[in-house]
């Protein structure tokens, strides 16, 4: 399982540079699939009749291995998500029962608007400086990477 490297969520003041990491995180750890909802849970009607009852003995433990297996690695996923956050931050989602929905709290609550962006890297450009580089290619690399999100 490969390690988050960037700094825990704390708010709209550095979610940017998180979110970047936290994509990569998640996605590197196969946590992605649970977020993003392409990882469907499994659909209880191809194994159970409208009764309730199961068409066969096999299907209705393929069903329950499938469901069970869903469910631990939407635990997984979440509880990957919650550890890349600020402990205030967890307490906040702690009603947050799926990745998904803790996910799109996150985006809803620190996500960025235009002007917001646009001060923000108005702010890293103003604050750079080219002595602080060791050469050229180091000083534009930093300028691009402060444009470009």
């Amino acid at each position: 399982m490969a390690t988050f490297k960037g700094e825990l969520l704390v708010g709209r003041t550095n979610y940017i540079e998180w979110e970047n990491y936290a994509k990569l995180f998640l996605e590197i750890n196969g946590f992605m699939p649970f977020i993003d909802g392409s990882e469907p849970k499994p659909d209880k009607s191809l194994y159970y009749e409208d009764n309730g009852t199961p068409r066969s003995p096999e299907l209705a433990v393929k069903y329950f291995e499938r469901s069970t297996d869903y469910d631990r690695n939407q635990k997984k996923a979440i509880g990957a998500l919650k550890s890349i956050i600020s402990i205030e931050n967890r307490e906040r989602f702690k009603d947050c029962i799926s990745a998904a929905e803790l996910w799109q709290q996150i985006i809803k609550l620190f996500g960025q608007s235009t002007f917001e962006l646009i001060g923000i890297y108005i702010d890293k450009l103003i604050n750079m400086s080219y002595s602080a580089c060791k050469n050229m290619d180091e000083y534009t690399s930093q300028i691009e990477s402060s444009c470009c999100g």
